[in-house]
């Protein structure tokens, strides 16, 4: 039995699987994230900063390791939406592959889609051959993926370049800058004009294909950290709990509650919710109004929660393909 890593380097976090190849389908052995924030401050000048990247290079080289000492005989990583944009991610790459001996292949967009609509829906119950319209949102650090297609093929899919990082960059003034002016919370005009903002980028980027899509409705599924925190808050879980959310269900009032929850509140009254944890306190809300944004662009009252995203459609593949080797 062969053992495969993946480690998923996202704009806000990276992610470690680690799985093995079982007659069943991926084993997975360890599932964890860590908020290293490699795409803070890239919208300003198009570059990967330098802490950041020293961050994230920590962070990739520890999982490598960890990857290795659990018996992986394959490591596949994947860059997204931070390093689609940077103008310096081939340098980020070669520091990656110099100290950790792993390369990290930056996905489009559209892959990236495919690859988490595939995994979400293998995580959660559905008959085979079930051609029931599924609808996905996966809400990133600095992209937000829409994909809608049934239990065998994609009709349509797109990577919106507006994620919980970048939008908070964009709009949210920091906790500093919160605590200099005197101000406790977010007001409605700032929510007000980051929701014109991400509206008018959905009807850029999918104009009116969405709407021609074929078999409208059906189930609406959300995959990625924001998502995943948003269902541990409403179940006030507490630590890493990867796996317990999937198949919880948030609705429109949820989300709306948890805005007007983290809108009046501070980051470290944030940082005390129960399964808010503290390093996403900061981006939770601007993560939240993306979620209610898409609700209402796409026409859902509610979505399923899936833990199973990009990180897992990678490692399928690899499995996949190791078989063929």
């Amino acid at each position: 039995m062969s053992t495969k890593a993946v480690i998923d380097v996202g704009t806000n976090s990276i992610k470690l699987l680690v799985a093995d190849d079982s007659s069943g389908g991926p084993l997975v052995r360890f599932d964890g994230s860590v908020v290293a924030r490699l795409g803070e401050g890239v919208g300003e000048l198009g570059l990967l900063g330098d802490a950041a990247m020293s961050r994230a290079l920590d962070v990739i080289a520890d999982m490598a390791d960890r990857a290795r000492s659990m018996g992986a005989d394959e490591i596949m990583a994947v860059g997204t939406q931070a390093m689609r944009r940077a103008k310096n991610s081939a340098d980020f790459i070669r520091m990656v592959e110099s100290r950790c001996g792993v390369y990290i292949r930056v996905i489009d967009g559209d892959e990236e889609a495919y690859l988490s609509f595939r995994a979400a829906i293998a995580s959660l119950p559905h008959e085979e051959g079930d051609v029931s319209p599924i609808c996905l949102f996966d809400v990133g650090g600095g992209s937000s993926e829409i994909v809608r297609g049934d239990g065998k093929s994609v009709l349509f899919r797109r990577s919106v370049p507006v994620g919980a990082l970048s939008l908070r960059d964009k709009f949210f003034i920091t906790n500093k800058e919160r605590q200099l002016s005197g101000e406790a919370n977010v007001n409605e005009d700032i929510l007000g004009v980051a929701a014109d903002y991400i509206r008018s980028l959905l009807e850029l980027e999918c104009g009116g294909e969405f709407g021609k899509t074929p078999g409208r409705g059906g189930l609406c599924v959300g995959v990625g950290g924001t998502i995943t925190t948003m269902a541990a808050v409403r179940l006030g879980l507490e630590g890493e709990n990867y796996g317990l959310q999937c198949g919880v269900f948030l609705d429109m009032r949820e989300v709306e509650r948890q805005i007007a929850l983290y809108s009046s509140s501070d980051e470290s009254s944030r940082g005390m919710i129960k399964g808010l944890p503290p390093e996403r306190a900061d981006i939770i809300l601007p993560g939240a109004c993306i979620i209610k944004a898409l609700m209402r662009f796409c026409g859902f009252d509610k979505l399923a929660v899936s833990s199973h995203g990009l990180r897992h459609g990678v490692m399928d593949t690899i499995i996949r393909a190791s078989r063929y080797d």
